[in-house]
């Protein structure tokens, strides 16, 4: 006999509902939690692995300042243009300084930024395009390689798409949100900052303004106004830094910018690139093989994030064309205004750049985030929206057919998603040294020193162990050697500041060194046996010390006073040279070298700082001329910077002259000395004479 099912009560039923309903609000809810963990993950881990250095050192050099010494910065860091930027940079990087002086510390600030911006954007595109475009343009914008790249450095660019985002939403809000006064005052400070951060993102300013042009019965005179006072004040310390230096960089820039202009769609390529991870693997250094093979079945995937960005611009055309009453109107739809805001501040930045003299990078559009992953996450979240409204008998097919760009961009999202996570972690293997890079090398631009992958942990450690070596020698010097004359120069100067305020000398590797008052710790930034020869022969290895990077080796070394002594010694055992009016004077030099033509002389040259020496940058010029006084051949440069002389002290210079091939054999003078920087004035010795004469070379014909 067979029994029928008892058919379910009531109270079962309801409680099925009510379940369904629960997961049915609660699925979107993981869905966005797991996006914003995802997020805070490819950001926040391993940040000690992240690359520092350069651009980096000198921004955090001048918040630095600030913090040690108070003194309020007008202006940043100089672009390469010659045009100095805002400060807003280092007031920002100067808020976790305060809080503590630690460079990692300093980078999960940065980082937590960035995640914040992934935060804000579902909210604002939720707000204007729907809860299902708000999460996969989140999805898209938590995993964007580039995106990541730049969250987890410490530039100016770093912090732009917090504001860039912030900047998106207030255009949104001023039109569609509840408080639209408070938002459009906003819209000039957001873009203020994105413009100070990178002064290039000055292209944003006539796309706000078109925007304000085309919803402009939706404004308001007494929030512009505001809103302009905002934006003035917030340039108040860098114009009253232009102010006093009578705009002088303005001619600086006006010069670099004065080459060819030149035409071309550089900017929507760039673009295209951005919205997926084009190029990326540069920033992977020497692990790009390691990287390229455990990634290399998604290129495919890869592809699809221009396809989507372009579907996105073909959707909002459309929607647009079929709105184009509501523009002969000016009774714009909330959803209208927000697709005006998302096409303007594309396309008017891409035309901007259309026309340029410099080389464009594609952090010249860093802002364009969230913005891009919003345009590509449209076409998912309109034909999902566009199946919501067809009746239930009639959504089967067209269900299917809406799933298919989620589809699309859940596949992209998933491929980048594992494309940082195979990176990060073979960037921390490598730094553990459990991979082994292959592959061709390229070769290091000058012997002796290489900054490949060198990592905010490698520099931290660097400022520990100078910072316990001052703590128990507090009279020692302090030097490094490496790629720069002054901390600006070099890819660790940022340990100076992060010392003070015990002062940190800089030497060039290949250039020079400086003898200690009494004592002395050095950290040579490089493992090539040819730059430490002065420090074996005349220091303490302590290789206790040693920091290890993926593909170099920094050393550090002692001078104590008896070693000290011992080589002033040596130093001072010949008479003086030469003696020039500015403080120094030569004790010794050397020539070596094959005095052929076609080779190179090596030049070494040991002074003593006899006088406190003028606050001026001196170079030394060495001249080889030929018997009628003409120059052949020279070497020019600091040697060792002017404003690191100290009366009393001694610094050795390296140079070498390399000599034409084409030079006629016979007799020819070598001859040296100084002049100032950048005036080319030259000292004079305290005999009258602008130069000394050191050797007479002899060129013999080539073998």
């Amino acid at each position: 006999m067979v029994r029928n099912k008892a058919p379910e009560s009531p109270p079962v039923k309801q409680n099925l509902t009510a379940f369904r309903q629960t997961v049915a609000r609660g699925l979107p809810l993981v869905a966005v939690g797991s996006v914003f963990l995802v997020a805070a993950y490819l950001r926040l881990w391993g940040l000690e692995y992240s690359p520092t250095g350069g651009d980096q050192a000198v921004q955090l050099n001048i918040a630095l300042r600030w913090v040690t010494q108070g003194k309020l910065p007008l202006a940043g860091h100089k672009y390469s243009v010659g045009l100095m930027s805002p400060p807003l940079t280092q007031y920002l990087l100067a808020v976790p300084l305060f809080i503590r002086r630690d460079m990692l510390w300093v980078t999960q600030f940065v980082a937590l930024l960035n995640v914040a911006s992934v935060v804000i954007t579902y909210f604002v595109v939720r707000n204007s395009f729907g809860q299902r475009t708000a999460l996969l343009a989140t999805l898209l914008y938590a995993v964007n390689p580039w995106a990541v790249y730049y969250s987890r450095l410490t530039l100016n660019l770093s912090m732009i798409p917090l504001f860039s985002t912030l900047l998106f939403g207030s255009l949104l809000f001023a039109f569609n949100g509840r408080r639209r006064a408070l938002h459009l005052a906003l819209v000039f400070l957001w873009a203020a900052a994105v413009i100070q951060l990178y002064m290039p993102s000055v292209a944003l300013l006539p796309a706000v303004g078109l925007v304000f042009w085309i919803l402009r019965k939706r404004l308001t005179f007494r929030p512009l106004l505001i809103g302009v006072l905002l934006f003035l004040l917030s340039f108040a310390p860098f114009l009253i830094y232009e102010i006093q230096t009578g705009f002088m960089d303005l001619t600086d820039f006006r010069q670099a910018t004065s080459s060819t202009i030149q035409t071309n769609l550089a900017s929507v390529a760039i673009a295209l690139a951005l919205s997926g991870g084009e190029g990326i693997g540069r920033t992977m250094g020497k692990a790009w093989f390691q990287w390229r093979a455990a990634f290399g079945w998604g290129q495919g995937l890869g592809e699809l994030a221009p396809w989507l960005l372009l579907a996105g611009l073909v959707v909002i055309g459309w929607r647009l064309l079929r709105r184009r009453k509501e523009f002969r109107t000016r009774q714009f739809a909330p959803e209208t205004v927000g697709l005006i805001v998302v096409v303007v501040l594309l396309a008017v930045p891409l035309l901007f750049y259309v026309r340029h003299s410099t080389y464009l990078q594609n952090y010249y559009f860093v802002y364009f985030y969230p913005l891009l992953f919003v345009i590509m996450a449209l076409p998912a979240g309109a034909a999902l929206a566009r199946v919501g409204t067809l009746p239930p008998a009639r959504r089967r097919v067209p269900s299917v057919l809406a799933w298919l760009p989620v589809t699309l961009v859940v596949a992209l999202a998933g491929w980048q998603l594992y494309l940082n996570h195979a990176g990060l972690r073979l960037i921390a293997q490598h730094a553990r040294g459990e991979q082994q890079v292959t592959g061709s090398v390229a070769p290091r631009r000058k012997a002796g020193f290489s900054s490949d992958n060198q990592q905010i942990r490698h520099v931290q450690q660097a400022i520990d162990t100078f910072a316990d070596w001052s703590q128990r020698y507090p009279d020692c010097d302090l030097f490094i050697a490496s790629n720069g004359y002054q901390p600006e120069d070099s890819v660790l100067g940022q340990v100076g500041e992060f010392l003070a305020p015990h002062p940190v000398r800089y030497v060039r590797l290949w250039d020079g060194t400086i003898v200690p008052r009494t004592c002395a710790l050095y950290l040579v930034a490089a493992d090539d046996a040819g730059v430490r020869v002065w420090y074996e022969a005349h220091a303490t290895s302590l290789p206790d010390l040693t920091i290890r990077l993926p593909h170099d080796v920094w050393h550090f070394y002692e001078v104590t006073p008896r070693d000290r002594d011992v080589l002033v010694k040596t130093l001072t055992a010949s008479s003086v040279l030469g003696q020039w009016d500015n403080g120094v004077q030569l004790r010794h030099y050397t020539v070596g070298g094959d005095e052929r033509p076609g080779t190179t002389l090596g030049l070494a040259l040991v002074w003593e700082v006899y006088d406190t020496p003028p606050k001026q940058r001196y170079h030394f010029f060495h001249h080889l001329l030929d018997e009628n006084g003409a120059l052949v051949a020279q070497a020019d440069g600091p040697g060792v910077f002017s404003r690191y002389w100290q009366p009393g002290e001694f610094f050795e210079t390296w140079f070498d002259i390399a000599v034409p091939a084409d030079i006629v054999p016979g007799r020819y003078q070598l001859v040296v000395g100084l002049y100032d920087w950048p005036s080319l004035e030259r000292s004079h010795l305290t005999d009258g004479q602008d130069s000394l004469p050191l050797a007479s070379i002899d060129m013999s014909m080539s073998e």
